[in-house]
């Protein structure tokens, strides 16, 4: 069997032919942000291959229930901008927890036609328990640092130190 992704005429057939119903929302995770930079090449092959999709606009250092919001602001929005009815969402990392609390708290599954999610830590992360345990209780250097961190790489509203609490496993 041939590989797809070779650049061959089978694959440029293929994604030629490829139509989705509803349009794909990418949803970047912590730290990140809606762009090539962090999506790579996908953002371009979805142009040159004319398959409909937005960015999530959340804030890469904004808490789960924050970015649900803005999740659910951006789609209400686009939805009315587009005549959408429903959305295929792609999270990465974090962005599958804001997601699903869209969907699961904030009514989000009306608007939601699929959700994939990549590398999301469904139940926690142990970076996030070490972090906890070790260095972010009180009035520590790291609780600083790490707040001072998310500012400098375009926090919206950051809220690091309750990203990781709310990480633990």
């Amino acid at each position: 069997m041939k590989n797809l992704l070779d650049g061959s005429k089978t694959y440029k057939k293929t994604m030629n032919a490829f139509k989705l119903r509803y349009p794909i929302i990418l949803i970047h995770g912590t730290a990140a942000g809606d762009s090539s930079l962090f999506w790579g090449r996908i953002p371009k092959t979805f142009k040159k291959n004319n398959i409909s999709f937005f960015y999530g606009k959340t804030d890469g250092w904004g808490t789960v229930a924050n970015n649900a919001q803005m999740l659910k602001r951006n789609l209400s929005d686009l939805a009315e901008k587009t005549g959408v009815t429903k959305f295929n969402l792609i999270a990465h990392s974090k962005g599958g927890i804001d997601a699903r609390y869209f969907i699961s708290t904030l009514k989000g599954h009306q608007m939601v036609a699929s959700l994939s999610t990549l590398s999301t830590p469904h139940l926690g992360t142990p970076i996030a328990d070490y972090l906890m345990e070790k260095h972010l209780s009180g009035d520590s250097v790291t609780k600083k640092l790490i707040q001072r961190i998310s500012f400098l790489f375009g926090g919206q509203s950051p809220a690091a130190i309750e990203l990781i609490r709310r990480g633990k496993t």
